[in-house]
């Protein structure tokens, strides 16, 4: 299977739910891959992503992807996805993009965008 054919099929296993457990099985993401997402500190590894994962299935238990688009040339890849969650019984939605480039099949490298302010608002709202 090429490589971006893996990835596309691997990533719409992983991603609906947010399956941090996946995510390590099928390997997807190189170790030392650099991922940055709209709302972090700081860009993490890849080793780092699973725990990432895990923790914001602990604030948003029934977050979810879908696929809308996606495109690729030579070794990267750019999904178009809108996402849903519930955060203190709001219900929150947003559209990102993300773009990653593979290396021998995982992702080496990975930028995620969206407005985070739906996001925050409702964060902060559970706060108060």
């Amino acid at each position: 299977m090429h490589d971006v054919d893996r990835f596309i099929q691997v990533y719409e296993e992983i991603w609906p739910s947010f399956d941090a457990d996946r995510l390590e099985k099928f390997e997807m993401v190189h170790p030392e891959a650099r991922i940055d997402h709209s709302g972090m500190e700081r860009p993490i590894r890849g080793d780092e992503e699973p725990d990432y994962v895990r923790a914001i299935k602990a604030t948003m238990p029934d977050i979810a992807l879908e696929t809308r688009s996606w495109a690729a040339r030579e070794d990267v890849v750019f999904v178009e996805y809108a996402m849903t969650a519930t955060v203190g019984g709001e219900r929150i939605a947003w559209d990102g993009i993300g773009r990653f480039r593979l290396l021998d099949g995982r992702v080496i490298d990975a930028i995620g965008r969206w407005d985070p302010a739906p996001i925050r608002a409702a964060l902060a709202a559970l706060a108060a």
